[in-house]
């Protein structure tokens, strides 16, 4: 019931296509995984796959400081002396909601089984993906190279401008009315919302409404607008959120593909209180 009723709490705030937790969590684990294939390339001795893990200007160029060495120096002295770059676990889960993560690591030494110094790593995002621009003992050092860290990473390409006949918001009729939450998809999983009634209601002129229920009491109601582009539906709950919409029938499924998580609602006719 606990678990419902969370996921009910996140969906009725709207929280739920955003997504913030998910995606600082994804964040903390891609931040993660950078230390963890870097860790197992030292041990592996594979420069290229530990070339990959840092952005390449720094793997070359030590741009740190004097406290701070090249990346391809880092992969020579890990490799021969058998230590790896081991990040503070709670650093990671803080850092993820920050655009350009200082994470603090040890430098862990596996044949003495104990830290033998300790540096900091600048993370940025290159290419997609999170690598390491540079690291160094003075953490002054490494946070003036984050400062101008953006000269590092190329811009990214514009997007092109939708035509008209793509950019234009209408409010398809086939959402009017009101609906009612029955079911969540996520992770390939299908959660129903028993005890939790959520109900969502698309009026005309682009009003919007939708209220939370606990077994038969309000736990929440909120009002914004909504639109349409084709089969892009955009909400604005005091924030924006994109989605997909699918209806078939007296059925509607409610989708973010970025969050892969999916509302399934039914209709239902009868005027919400």
């Amino acid at each position: 019931m606990i678990r419902y009723m969370f996921m009910a709490v996140i969906v009725g705030c709207g929280a739920f296509f955003v997504g913030e937790q998910s995606a600082s969590a994804d964040t903390s684990k891609a931040l993660q995984e950078v230390f963890a294939r870097a860790k197992k390339a030292l041990e592996t001795k594979n420069e290229a796959l530990f070339k990959a893990q840092w952005h390449p200007t720094g793997y070359q160029k030590n741009l740190v400081g004097r406290s701070g060495i090249p990346g391809r120096a880092v992969f020579g002295q890990g490799a021969r002396k058998g230590w790896y770059l081991r990040p503070d676990p709670k650093a990671l889960v803080a850092a993820a909601k920050s655009k350009q993560p200082i994470i603090p690591c040890l430098i862990w030494s596996t044949r003495r089984k104990r830290p033998v110094d300790k540096v900091y790593a600048l993370l940025v995002q290159y290419q997609k993906r999170w690598v390491i621009l540079g690291a160094g003992e003075n953490r002054k050092q490494v946070e003036a190279l984050a400062s101008k860290s953006t000269s590092f990473v190329p811009p990214t390409a514009a997007k092109p401008t939708p035509t008209t006949k793509t950019a234009q918001r209408t409010f398809a009729k086939s959402l009017f009315g009101s609906w009612r939450g029955v079911a969540q998809t996520e992770g390939g999983k299908r959660y129903p919302l028993k005890k939790i009634q959520i109900f969502y209601i698309f009026m005309k002129g682009g009003r919007f409404a939708s209220l939370m229920k606990f077994e038969g009491k309000d736990l929440r109601r909120k009002k914004g607008s909504w639109y349409t582009i084709g089969d892009k539906l955009v909400l604005q709950i005091g924030q924006r959120i994109d989605m997909r919409f699918t209806r078939k029938g007296n059925k509607l499924m409610l989708r973010v593909p970025k969050h892969k998580r999916t509302l399934h609602l039914t209709y239902f006719p009868a005027t919400v209180k």
